[in-house]
């Protein structure tokens, strides 16, 4: 099961030409950029609630995931699971709590920020197959996962790329691992056609998630590197990083 958070807000954080209305410019020289990028990226998260069309970024509360598929392969257990039309709530309420940036070397430029979210539902399809030792398990239905107190850290890395005599940044990729306080999970038919042990593997589930999350949670990050990395790509190389970031250059 997934955790589907945002990173691609990251990058309008520094106050580009187009949202020079809405936010206040923060030079990579000033010694409160840090803690100026704070204030524009938690900005961010309620402007940019509904999305921006024009550089084709998507509505993030709800936020919408078409497909991510995972694969395990675990001391006997292995499984593959395909997670269709997801949607997580929640996410407009993050509180951002510290931002760090390395911008020393234009090959490995990295950003991390810190979160937390109260509260977060998730809900979608799924599809499911794979074995416990010879037993084979898998199904086909819908899920949710009702998350409580979710903390972590969003690290984008990247390098610049020149385009038409301009550098821009592209993320190479974007972390995440988050920690979550409790967590709920229900996920219909997980064994085609048998009611009662679908009944016990959620009670199962639910009763020790915290090991199946922590087993779980870096096949899970893959998925997420691959689809935020795309999504953000689109924001990044739509605007020249020194609109993004001014006076990036005197940190070289």
């Amino acid at each position: 099961m997934l955790l589907f958070v945002l990173a691609t807000l990251t990058a309008s954080a520094f106050a580009a030409p187009w949202l020079k209305d809405e936010f206040e410019p923060c030079s990579a020289k000033d010694l409160e950029f840090e803690k100026c990028a704070v204030r524009n990226i938690q900005l961010a998260f309620t402007k940019f609630r509904g999305g921006v069309p024009d550089y084709e970024l998507p509505a993030f509360d709800p936020w919408f995931v078409p497909e991510i598929l995972m694969d395990y392969s675990q001391q006997g257990i292995e499984g593959h699971m395909l997670v269709k039309n997801s949607r997580a709530v929640g996410l407009s309420t993050a509180q951002i709590q510290a931002f760090r940036a390395n911008l020393t070397d234009p090959d490995n430029l990295e950003f991390q920020v810190d979160f937390y979210i109260p509260h977060v539902f998730v809900e979608g399809e799924y599809k499911a197959d794979g074995k416990i030792v010879t037993f084979p398990i898998g199904g086909k239905g819908i899920y949710n996962i009702s998350m409580d107190d979710v903390s972590g850290t969003w690290t984008i890395q990247g390098y610049l790329v020149e385009v038409n005599g301009e550098k821009y940044m592209k993320a190479r990729h974007v972390l995440m691992y988050p920690q979550v306080g409790n967590m709920s999970v229900y996920a219909s038919n997980l064994f085609t056609g048998n009611d009662e042990l679908n009944k016990v593997a959620l009670q199962f589930a639910n009763d020790y998630w915290p090991l199946f999350y922590r087993e779980l949670l870096p096949y899970a990050a893959q998925g997420w590197d691959q689809f935020m990395r795309g999504t953000l790509n689109k924001l990044l190389l739509s605007v020249p990083f020194n609109s993004l970031v001014p006076d990036y250059e005197q940190q070289l």
